[in-house]
């Protein structure tokens, strides 16, 4: 385990709860390269991109010469000859599937119109919101618009913020959550 695999981490005063000195610690740590299907399904998504085809831009020209392939692809005597035995081995089966595969798959090559997809390993925008602890991003925005507010108005008029007493009220309200120590206005 690596530091770099602590997504988030935390000390909280235990105090109020178990009326006593100690803190309990916890973390968020990043166990994915260790699962080992996680992996394996990485693997086989990075060395074959998905491709999207892009049918919206398919004319009655393309759409005819993709008939034309497939049927050129799916013609052979071995296949049908497979099609048309009386019983059929598993082997058999798969045969006949991964012919079908190929001729499908080289006709839509040759002649509909794809666009590889990015494949990238980082967690989506909505898992990694979740990762961050909410009172914290709640308050953090909080001192934010205190912040900005203060900007704003020591910009428009030099003589100093109006209604500083609101302004104390909500950075004392941040402190008392928080157990940090912000200056007051």
């Amino acid at each position: 385990m690596k530091f770099t695999d602590v997504v988030q981490a935390d000390i909280v005063d235990m105090s109020l709860i178990t009326d006593s000195d100690h803190a309990t610690i916890g973390a968020l740590l990043d166990t994915s390269y260790i699962i080992r299907n996680h992996n394996k399904a990485t693997h086989r998504r990075m060395g074959n991109p998905r491709i999207k085809y892009k049918y919206d831009e398919m004319t009655h020209e393309l759409w005819k010469k993709y008939k034309e392939q497939l049927d050129n692809n799916l013609n052979p005597a071995n296949i049908w000859a497979l099609i048309n035995q009386p019983n059929h081995s598993q082997i058999d089966i798969n045969n006949i599937w991964t012919m079908l595969q190929n001729g499908i798959d080289d006709a839509a090559a040759k002649h509909i119109p794809k666009d590889k997809a990015i494949v990238h390993n980082a967690l989506s925008p909505a898992k990694q919101f979740d990762n961050r602890p909410r009172v914290k991003v709640k308050y953090s925005r909080i001192i934010r618009g205190i912040i900005n507010r203060c900007k704003r108005e020591m910009a428009c008029n030099q003589s100093g913020i109006s209604n500083p007493e609101d302004l104390n009220l909500q950075i004392r309200n941040v402190n008392g959550k928080l157990h940090c120590s912000i200056q007051e206005v």
